[in-house]
């Protein structure tokens, strides 16, 4: 193993099993994936009228894709309590695709996350930290009860599976820092 990449990438070190230190980082990363595949899926369920919805996402594309349908008339006209005949003026289409690339935006972000994360374990730890602010932003938005309590507790597995899977990534670069020392001193040759 070449020194200098020692503690970047954990897989080269250890055997995968099920309580290894490559696992549960990897199990985090996966969870990043499937946080993608599944907001992708409820915000498809939306656009199309479906109402149905994974809780092991991410809110904050979701709550903004549903507002874009709001603010613009996308949804039937019996959702807005409208009295028959009246009229509302909705905003046009331009801003309707402008929330929807501001969620796919959000999910890119997982996505890059997901990809650079094999390499930088930085992008696990703002993966967490923004998966932290989307579980703060869901706290306030639907709030603490029965009706969310499954969004609640998805969410608070996927925080936990990512401070574990950095956990275990830290604690596999002491090691490894302890069994390959790395001496930063320059050596002399007479």
């Amino acid at each position: 193993m070449n020194e200098s990449n020692i503690g970047t990438e954990i897989k080269d070190t250890l055997p995968t099993n099920k309580k290894s230190p490559v696992t549960k980082y990897d199990s985090a990363r996966n969870n990043l994936l499937i946080i993608v595949v599944l907001s992708l899926v409820n915000i498809g369920i939306l656009l199309f009228g479906g109402d149905s919805y994974y809780v092991f996402c991410a809110s904050i594309p979701y709550v903004v894709v549903d507002l874009a349908m709001y603010l613009c008339g996308k949804y039937p006209l019996e959702y807005y309590g409208l009295a028959e005949g009246e009229v509302v003026d909705f905003y046009g289409n331009e801003v309707f695709a402008l929330l929807i690339v501001l969620a796919l935006i959000c999910i890119a972000a997982y996505v890059i996350c997901y990809i650079l994360s094999k390499k930088h374990v930085g992008w696990m730890i703002f993966a967490l930290i923004f998966f932290a602010c989307d579980t703060v932003f869901t706290l306030y938005w639907w709030g603490i009860n029965l009706n969310n309590a499954l969004d609640i507790l998805a969410h608070g597995w996927i925080l936990v599976s990512m401070v574990l899977g950095l956990v275990y990534y830290y604690k596999q670069k002491k090691q490894n820092e302890e069994e390959f020392p790395v001496d930063n001193e320059p050596t002399f040759e007479e």
